[in-house]
């Protein structure tokens, strides 16, 4: 993710918010979903364009309203993360959070090294 653009980092947390409302939906109803989350599995397209900026906002709402929907995030059932282990629904949703505040500050980064940006005084 260290040459990662904007766009590319935009599409990456579409497709990790799809995968963690997703996951937060079903540990509500107390279903484990199949599988193993991958990393491999949440790459962006090298070749992301500006209709990531679109999809991030949608998917930005999607999320939260899909969230909201649920009654109790306090699951009993959890879903493994590669490197933290079981989580709650509750756990990725905090996570989600965590998440978008990494990327935004690698995305203010990315925005800082642009040619022509001007030098802060």
């Amino acid at each position: 993710s260290r040459y990662w653009s904007v766009c590319m980092t935009l599409e990456h947390l579409v497709i990790v918010d799809n995968s963690i409302a997703g996951v937060i939906e079903s540990l509500a109803k107390g279903v484990v979903p199949p599988g193993a989350v991958s990393t491999a599995d949440v790459k962006p397209n090298p070749g992301a364009e500006a209709g990531a900026v679109g999809r991030f906002e949608e998917v930005a709402r999607d999320y939260l309203d899909r969230v909201a929907a649920v009654p109790d995030l306090r699951t009993a059932a959890t879903y493994p993360h590669p490197w933290f282990g079981p989580f709650t629904a509750l756990n990725w949703h905090r996570l989600a959070a965590l998440h978008h505040r990494i990327h935004r500050k690698q995305i203010e980064a990315i925005i800082a090294r642009l040619p022509g940006k001007p030098t802060p005084a």
